[in-house]
């Protein structure tokens, strides 16, 4: 019997029923009670009762030997200084619109010379790492946590959810894989975690692993697994690709679909060239070429979304295709180079061919046809899709797309100011001091109308993708001198460069 069982009985039963004997009472209940004043029973319970309730409160109940975890191992790499944790730790509660970018270098910068975040950071980062919706932002942190990090986020639920994310599954090859409890009995992105994992280490055995469960899964779960193949997909995934494309589901169809226009050499794209190619034919009248467009009959089993609104089901039929199909077999089909073959489409009315070249060229990762399409483009058609292409241009035509787009953005036209936006966005940093200098003198000089949300947002890239040098802090100095009215978000730009610089000497 404890001491709580003894005062239980007495209480429920009654002093007189159930004597309490001060000289029974152990503990710190015993301690306080003997050292009062001699009592009747019924005080003596009280009193002893109320001594236990605040001890009880005061000590929380130790945990069983058997939850104790093993301590922390030993870190493998050195903790970041001082400044650099103070500098880290500003940048967590920064609430500007760029604070996560400048925490993603922070980040990167600290992982490159293989340091780690300091111990009294780890609450914090772990907390902002399970909170941000930038999982570049949250893979960078748990890439730097240490051991520490991770020992501590294995304590917290919501830690270890983000940590487990991004990072690899254990696998245990001796025995048969499938056995595993993640797979059998996991939530669907544990398996797809675990699959992925397991992929990256024996990409034949991931493959045999998921086409014997494949008639298994739900829908969602299949797309899951098609949008991990996405990430490197290879000829080796066709089959299970195939499969999918012809699943019963339409999600499914339509993500296998569009998995396998990242496969160029597919038995699926070479059906779709057979068939755009079919509707393409090049003429010649009047001493020059012209293309000629017949639109593409759909079919039931096409694995392809429903035609949008306003568009029919032959010209999205068309673009889709098109988008599978290799770039070279333009080229090779038609014997026509891609600036060629590009402005004769826009010559022939036919958005269809030049929306799904757009799209080819940016999966299919092509420069030349890249170039041909941007170069093309009015900078008011400089849609987010299409600018993504200028990071695959070299740099010398990034930056004389860019002089083009802020040219037009400069004549008052507020819809350009998007589109020049969308470019600037498209291109990778570090920008180029040229580039810098024609951002800043673009801002500068920008109209009245064109002032406002344009001008921040381009405010905010020159801050981000700018060498963090002086050089660049100097330019973004010299525009915001020459103009009043955008001298704020320039100079905001210019500190925020600065801050940047500062931050790799921290971390030098």
């Amino acid at each position: 019997m404890t001491v709580r069982d003894d005062l239980a009985t007495a209480a429920l039963l009654g002093t007189q029923r159930a004597a309490l004997e001060r000289a029974a009472l152990t503990g710190v209940t015993g301690d306080v009670v003997h050292a009062l004043p001699e009592q009747d029973a019924s005080d003596t319970l009280l009193a002893a009762a109320a001594v236990l309730a605040v001890a009880r409160r005061a000590t929380p109940p130790a945990a069983p030997a058997a939850t104790l975890c093993e301590p922390a191992p030993v870190e493998d790499r050195d903790a970041a200084g001082p400044r650099a944790a103070a500098r880290a730790a500003q940048l967590l509660s920064d609430p500007d619109p760029v604070g996560p970018d400048l925490l993603l270098e922070w980040l990167t910068l600290l992982d490159q010379r293989r340091l780690r975040v300091p111990a009294a950071l780890l609450g914090p980062v772990l907390t902002y790492a399970a909170a941000t919706p930038r999982q570049d932002v949250a893979g960078a942190v748990v890439a730097v946590i240490g051991e520490r990090g991770r020992w501590l986020a294995s304590q917290h639920p919501g830690w270890q959810l983000v940590v487990t994310a991004h990072t690899p599954a254990d696998l245990d090859l001796t025995g048969d894989v499938r056995d595993d409890p993640r797979w059998s009995h996991g939530t669907a992105d544990e398996r797809t975690h675990w699959w992925s994992t397991l992929r990256a280490v024996d990409p034949a055995l991931a493959r045999q692993v998921l086409a014997e469960t494949w008639s298994t899964l739900k829908a969602e779960e299949k797309v899951s697994f098609l949008h991990a193949i996405a990430g490197d997909v290879t000829v080796a995934d066709e089959d299970v690709l195939q499969l999918a494309s012809t699943d019963r589901a339409a999600s499914v169809r339509r993500t296998a679909a569009g998995v396998l226009t990242l496969l160029p050499e597919s038995a699926f794209a070479r059906e779709c060239a057979a068939r755009a190619l079919a509707t393409v034919r090049l003429e010649r009248r009047l001493l020059r070429e012209h293309l000629t467009v017949t639109l593409p009959t759909p079919r039931d089993s096409d694995p392809f979304a429903p035609a949008p609104p306003g568009v029919g089901p032959g010209a999205h039929l068309l673009t889709e295709l098109v988008a599978a199909t290799p770039l070279t077999a333009w080229t090779d089909q038609l014997r026509q180079d891609p600036r060629t073959l590009v402005g004769l489409a826009l010559d022939a009315k036919a958005p269809e061919l030049v929306v799904g070249w757009v799209r080819a060229a940016f999966t299919q990762r092509d420069p030349s046809w890249a170039l041909a399409l941007l170069d093309a483009a009015t900078p008011d058609q400089w849609a987010p899709a299409r600018a993504g292409l200028i990071a695959l241009v070299p740099p010398g035509d990034r930056h004389r797309l860019v002089e083009r787009g802020l040219q037009a953005a400069g004549r008052g036209k507020p819809a350009l100011d998007a589109s020049a936006l969308a470019l600037l966005t498209a291109v990778p940093g570090p920008w180029a001091p040229e580039l810098t200098e024609t951002v800043a003198t673009s801002i500068a000089g920008a109209t009245d109308r064109a002032r406002g949300w344009a001008v921040r947002e381009l405010a905010g890239l020159l801050a981000i993708r700018s060498r963090p040098d002086a050089a660049a802090e100097a330019t973004l100095r010299r525009a915001a001198a020459a103009s009043p009215d955008a001298a704020p978000a320039l100079n905001r730009a210019a500190d925020l460069v600065h801050l940047r610089r500062l931050t790799i000497e921290e971390l030098s």
